[in-house]
């Protein structure tokens, strides 16, 4: 598949996972909630308050997490249906044939006491070297595992204030803050750790101020589009903005630009970790497994986070009789999750490290496409808003196009 393919790929997933997560936690979804059939009108009334309350709220957004982590542990047999061409790291040879043959040339009349020391010492050194092998091999595990854990740690402080922010703030503002946050962090972890190419930086730079420019117009224009579409007002003595969710739509923010910074020791990690010796020569199937992997790990640190009260359980279930809960995960996870992951995978790859990062700008630009094709009637377009997009888009199609030549150079020199 080639790069532009898997660029869309990553870009529209991340739109389908980000909606889907945003309708879950949003308050009209929580304050539709039915109660099943058997349940009185007053346990209804007291399942919709405690759908309203924000301990139900942190509930469900460790069950988003929880499952969300989950859902990685399908990438490792998807990816066994993709295609791929690359060469593992380590090609397996026939070495126990070549170390295996033995000659053992000896007279028929050779003592059968000399044979039986030779096989004793024989069996003393393959013990030692079974040993040695096993504390080698003992070793290697504990610091696969502790790489593991670590790029866990920082997946899960990631996702956890994403889908926190998502109950706080609408789709299309932690799109932003994280997708701004990830492309400022990814990109100066790349440079000072040495991971990306040297060429053009001077270019490659004006190009990033202009699109930040760009994102700074679009964020700050975005009040003014929302008061023209009545979903904000004004208060005629004070003069000032009434926006009842204005400090929740900034801790939000807060908590996910904060959340989103580490995606870059993340991405540095793995890149040395894991595809530094040559993406080529990694195997989708083997990194699909370190993802698992992580995925479990995650799974198992969120564990002590699940809430065992009665009133989460409550709440929970709830959600488990509501058909719209699963077919939004189900959603989420089948047109969002899984081909974002393999489409990241595979794109890292293929590709220098470096030309990742315009998917985050790409991200912003279809979030804002998704929220004016869905909601038509809700949307106001103000001219320095037009104007903001368009600096953005030229921006990231042109370190597209930039970066884009760097990796056909990349590949030709595999």
């Amino acid at each position: 598949m080639s790069s532009t393919a898997l660029w869309f790929a990553v870009v529209l997933s991340y739109v389908i996972q980000t909606r889907g997560f945003s309708h879950i936690q949003s308050r009209t979804f929580l304050s539709n909630l039915k109660a099943p059939a058997k349940a009185t009108a007053d346990a209804a009334a007291q399942a919709a308050q405690a759908a309203q309350e924000s301990y139900g709220t942190k509930t469900l957004t460790v069950y988003l997490t929880f499952i969300y982590f989950a859902s990685w542990l399908l990438v490792l047999p998807l990816s066994r249906l993709w295609k791929d061409d690359a060469k593992p790291l380590l090609p397996l040879e026939n070495s126990i044939a070549s170390n295996s043959s033995l000659s053992l040339d000896h007279d028929e009349d050779d003592e059968i006491d000399n044979v039986i020391d030779t096989v004793t010492v024989d069996n003393l050194l393959e013990n030692e070297g079974k040993q040695e092998e096993f504390s080698l091999l003992s070793v290697a595990t504990a610091k696969y595992v502790a790489k593991l854990s670590i790029l866990a740690v920082l997946a899960v402080v990631n996702i956890f204030t994403y889908n926190m922010a998502l109950s706080l703030s609408p789709a299309f503002d932690v799109a932003l803050i994280e997708n701004t946050s990830i492309f400022e962090i990814v990109t100066l972890l790349y440079g000072v750790c040495n991971i990306s190419r040297k060429n053009y930086v001077f270019r490659n730079f004006f190009v990033m101020m202009v699109a930040l420019i760009g994102i700074l117009i679009v964020s700050y224009t975005k009040a003014t589009c929302d008061l023209l579409a009545g979903k904000l007002s004004i208060n005629q003595d004070t003069g000032e903005v009434n926006d009842p969710f204005l400090f929740d739509r900034l801790k939000g923010g807060l908590i996910c630009g904060l959340g989103a910074l580490t995606m870059g020791p993340f991405a540095v990690l793995w890149n040395r970790w894991f595809t530094a010796k040559g993406a080529m020569r990694t195997t989708l199937a083997q990194q699909s497994q370190h993802l698992g992997l992580i995925g479990c790990i995650s799974m198992l640190m969120l564990l002590p986070f699940l809430p065992a009260l009665s009133t989460s359980n409550d709440y929970i279930s709830l959600l488990y009789t509501d058909k719209s809960f699963w077919l939004t995960i189900m959603g989420s996870i089948i047109f969002g999750i899984l081909p974002n992951l393999l489409s990241l995978i595979q794109l890292n790859r293929t590709a220098p490290p470096e030309y990742i990062t315009t998917c985050f700008l790409g991200i912003i630009i279809f979030m804002g496409l998704a929220d004016w094709v869905t909601e038509p009637t809700q949307t106001m377009i103000v001219r320095w808003e037009v104007i903001g997009y368009l600096m953005l888009a030229i921006s990231c199609v042109t370190l597209s196009y930039t970066l884009g030549e760097r990796k056909k150079k990349f590949s030709l020199s595999l």
